[in-house]
């Protein structure tokens, strides 16, 4: 059973889930260092992390529709065309993005048995850079969420594309996941300055 995203993201999220809490990276230093944060990102992180869910700061965004690259990038977003195909056979989720010129990206393989869904629901918050300024925006989100995911492997399979930087470390390790048949988040959120009653 293949789905194509309109919203073609799924994969770099499924790829990059780790680091949504943690940042585990083949250029840390030696020793298991990571680099030092950046004041500013100290600040962001201080300022959007709310009751164990930590805000987040797009490194990439690929969708296949022009319409939501054209709302992301008024809003800071590093949009750029693309597509994922979620292909699910029994138990086995393949899940592959390409990039702006047809080119494979990512391609995360999990073992999902959706059995009896949970339901989740929250908001999410994203930062951006609009005109210099920092910007928070909250995002409410309903899904229903497979009561067994297990990532097995993930791929970057171009070197050349700056996605590549975003690859795990080996061994492979997950912090976090998710497979679901249903899911919906709204657009817009509550933007707003970051710290401001808006962005708050």
């Amino acid at each position: 059973m293949k789905y194509r995203n309109a919203l073609s993201s799924a994969a770099l999220v499924l790829a990059t889930a780790a680091l949504t809490t943690q940042v585990i990276s083949q250029e840390a230093k030696p020793g298991g260092q990571q680099p030092p944060m950046s004041p500013e990102m100290k600040e962001i992180m201080q300022k959007c992390t709310e009751a164990g869910t930590p805000g987040r700061w797009w490194t990439h965004y690929l969708d296949s529709s022009p319409e939501m690259i054209a709302y992301a990038k008024v809003r800071g977003v590093p949009a750029t065309s693309g597509r994922t195909e979620l292909d699910l056979s029994g138990d086995r989720l393949v899940a592959t993005t390409w990039g702006e010129g047809g080119q494979e990206l990512i391609r995360t393989t999990a073992h999902v048995e959706v059995g009896t869904p949970f339901t989740g629901n929250g908001q999410l918050r994203y930062i951006t850079r609009v005109g210099g300024e920092l910007v928070s925006g909250r995002y409410p989100f309903v899904m229903q969420g497979a009561e067994t995911f297990a990532v097995e492997s993930v791929e970057f399979l171009d070197e050349s594309h700056p996605v590549h930087g975003l690859r795990p470390a080996d061994p492979l390790t997950i912090t976090f996941g998710f497979y679901s048949p249903a899911i919906s988040f709204c657009y817009p959120g509550g933007e707003g300055p970051l710290g401001s009653e808006g962005g708050s």
